[in-house]
């Protein structure tokens, strides 16, 4: 009886819906193609960094986590990311066990599906659970859109203080890192040709933006000063440029995150660098900074 259970277990969380990938699931893709940084897409996850003052979190432990996706418009077709999430959180739960989390704009002409991060050791024979949502999606063509994969709503625990941190991170699943041979992560897209597997082994080793929950007050801006200086001119304007094009290779620090978004609109882009010209040029003050305040 209790390996029925286990067997019935294991092809609960591992099998993935009838029918949404066909055989492509039977394996992991191998990455046999080029060097990842020959991939002509690029495509960038990432989980966010949030900040919670002690104050805020005593009034409402509940925390809405999104993994965001960018660089990939139309070029997917097949996902399986597997997150994991600092195991003092709490992931709210359907009637059914599976994260009570949404899919996101970037999915909406994909079919998708979230599931808990976990799978069946074949090898241990154990359950394991990583704490985490593990989305699945698929379609006929490259319909994969830039913008939200899912969102889902996490707990802190109790008497949470300044300091206290709760990683968000991501879990390459294959048959080595799961003894289980349904865990398969992937990012590819429809044709599974050279370029979809390029862009598949850029994502995972080099295009994963992990995050954080902190407790503590969020830094105040300095607006514009998006490379934490003191100044702010066209080495400012840069730095936001070439954020915008690659977060992970050109990477800003929290506050200068904080101190870049100047446009008025939610998030990083070239309009913030322009705004930031205009500043370095004299056509705007900081103190007009951010604008639409």
């Amino acid at each position: 009886m209790k390996k029925f259970i286990a067997a019935m277990t294991a092809g609960v969380l591992m099998a993935a819906p009838a029918g949404l990938f066909g055989t492509s699931t039977d394996k992991a893709v191998p990455f046999t193609v080029s060097a990842a940084d020959t991939a002509a897409a690029k495509p960038v996850l990432s989980l966010p960094d949030i900040v919670i003052s002690p104050e805020d979190a005593a009034a409402n432990r509940d925390v809405m986590v999104s993994l965001t996706v960018s660089d990939a418009f139309k070029k997917y077709a097949t996902v399986e990311i597997w997150t994991v999430f600092d195991s003092r959180l709490t992931i709210a739960k359907d009637q059914s066990g599976n994260p009570a989390a949404s899919s996101g704009d970037a999915l909406r002409l994909l079919k998708s599906y979230l599931r808990p991060s976990a799978y069946y050791d074949q090898s241990e024979g154990k359950l394991v659970d990583l704490n985490g949502v593990r989305l699945i999606a698929a379609g006929t063509a490259n319909y994969g859109l830039d913008g939200t994969l899912f969102t889902v709503k996490v707990t802190l625990p109790e008497n949470v203080k300044e300091g206290d941190r709760f990683p968000l991170k991501f879990f390459y699943a294959d048959k080595s890192t799961t003894n289980n041979n349904f865990a398969n992560s992937m990012f590819n897209n429809i044709a599974n040709d050279e370029a979809g597997q390029q862009m598949q082994k850029w994502v995972f080793e080099n295009g994963l933006k992990e995050g954080c929950i902190t407790i503590g007050d969020a830094p105040s801006a300095s607006y514009g000063d998006a490379n934490c200086d003191g100044k702010i001119n066209v080495s400012d304007a840069v730095a936001v440029l070439q954020y915008a094009s690659n977060k992970l290779k050109y990477s800003l620090e929290a506050q200068g995150l904080v101190n870049a978004d100047v446009d008025g609109d939610s998030g990083i882009t070239g309009s913030d660098a322009l705004v930031i010209q205009q500043v370095d040029a004299g056509v705007l003050k900081q103190s007009d900074l951010p604008l639409g305040k």
